[in-house]
């Protein structure tokens, strides 16, 4: 099997070395350090998936990632977040510019190279970092109806633990997996669930359902 090939942008030069090695060390892809003034040279003739992880390190450092998207199909771009503080809206603002994922220096390895499995295979790395922040989005912005019903209250033991697993930034297969129950069964599983509670998606639910287990710790 071909590797994947993956770029380091922004990166200070020997942090990038040393994750260059570090990359380099699994077998599913083949790392190089971004070079702005000779790019084009590096980047394989393929309109194969090319990883780009880049480095953010305050706000405004987000939009270069539109524009590093821009006319580039076969690019995906993780974003690295190296700032002191990462707010909510931040996250947010990362993901809406593009980035199929984002992840952080205080993340276990596993979690970085897991990182870019799922974006190559699926497009997309969903983790807590981002479930964490949409989650108080929507609290902070009362993405609920008033007289929901709380899931907290009248779900069975196998669906709260589903959409505890599902908080962690599992997906429905790797939930699927560990419960011995198909992938389809599980979306089945949460598409009654918004149907019941009236949300439109997981995150809505996730806030209705900690909202009533919070109100069963008082």
């Amino acid at each position: 099997m071909n590797s994947c090939p993956v770029y380091l942008r922004d990166f200070n030069k020997l942090f990038a070395q040393w994750l260059t090695e570090k990359i380099n060390m699994e077998k599913s892809f083949r790392c190089g350090i971004w070079e702005e003034n000779n790019h084009s040279l590096l980047l394989p003739n393929t309109e194969s998936t090319i990883l780009i992880i880049q480095q953010i390190q305050n706000r405004t450092e987000i939009t270069k990632i539109p524009v590093l998207l821009a006319d580039k199909k076969n690019f995906r771009v993780i974003a690295w977040w190296r700032g002191d503080h990462l707010s909510d809206e931040d996250i947010i603002r990362t993901i809406n510019s593009g980035a199929a994922g984002l992840v952080s220096e205080k993340q276990d390895w596993n979690e970085i190279i897991k990182a870019l499995n799922d974006v190559l295979q699926h497009k997309f790395h969903h983790n807590e970092i981002i479930t964490d922040a949409l989650y108080h989005y929507c609290k902070r912005n009362r993405i609920l109806n008033s007289n929901s019903e709380s899931p907290a209250k009248s779900l069975g033991a196998r669906e709260k633990k589903i959409i505890e697993m599902k908080r962690t930034g599992m997906t429905s297969k790797e939930i699927g997996e560990i419960l011995f129950l198909s992938k389809k069964t599980i979306d089945k599983v949460f598409g009654e669930l918004y149907r019941k509670f009236d949300c439109n998606n997981f995150f809505e639910l996730l806030n209705l359902y900690e909202s009533g287990c919070s109100h069963k710790t008082h």
